[in-house]
């Protein structure tokens, strides 16, 4: 799930910027909803690897960077305090849940569980309709949360990134780091 998270964020970014933050967290929501439902209903763990990983994982993907995008767009005064309270809501969530689905886990099952987390995505799809999305920056501030009609008019990704070598050194050692991110979460459980 973390994969397909971090791996399609340029997708997501560049989705929330053709189609608003509210439409892709929305949809986010529902996906990951969709993906919980149907990981209560496969009759084997590899389809649920693709329900599981692959559709709850892009729900999230477009959830997260949605919900990062309109924090950066509400908060100019003290936007760097408000990023940082929305990435580590993330790991005290993660934290906090893991506990929570061990319990459902115990009580409910398997099949259970999934559907109460299905369930649970209720509370984010709430929270992204009052997005509002008359709220845009300049686009000296923050050209990554250009109003729509800009939007269409920039490039989706810009591929030069990739030739800052500091970039690169940063993305691979994050993403090595990020492999071990769940390790803790899932054998505290244990």
């Amino acid at each position: 799930m973390n994969g397909a998270a971090f791996c399609l964020s340029p997708l997501a970014s560049s989705s929330c910027a053709r189609f608003g933050c509210r439409l892709n967290a929305i949809f986010g929501a529902m996906l990951s909803a969709a993906g919980f439902a149907l990981s209560s209903m496969v009759p084997s763990l590899y389809l649920m690897f693709v329900t599981y990983s692959a559709i709850s994982g892009l729900g999230f993907c477009f959830l997260y960077m949605a919900c990062t995008l309109v924090v950066i767009k509400y908060f100019v005064k003290r936007r760097t305090l408000a990023v940082g309270v929305v990435t580590s809501s993330t790991c005290i969530g993660v934290l906090a849940m893991s506990k929570v689905n061990s319990v459902f886990l115990e009580t409910f099952g398997v099949i259970n569980t999934f559907r109460a987390m299905a369930i649970s995505m209720g509370i984010p799809f709430l929270c992204a309709c009052v997005f509002d999305p008359s709220v845009a920056p300049s686009e000296k501030e923050n050209p990554q949360c250009l109003p729509n009609e800009a939007a269409k008019k920039t490039k989706h990704f810009d591929w030069s990134v990739l030739r800052n070598k500091l970039f690169l050194i940063y993305t691979i050692s994050f993403s090595i780091v990020y492999l071990t991110f769940f390790v803790l979460p899932v054998h505290a459980v244990s």
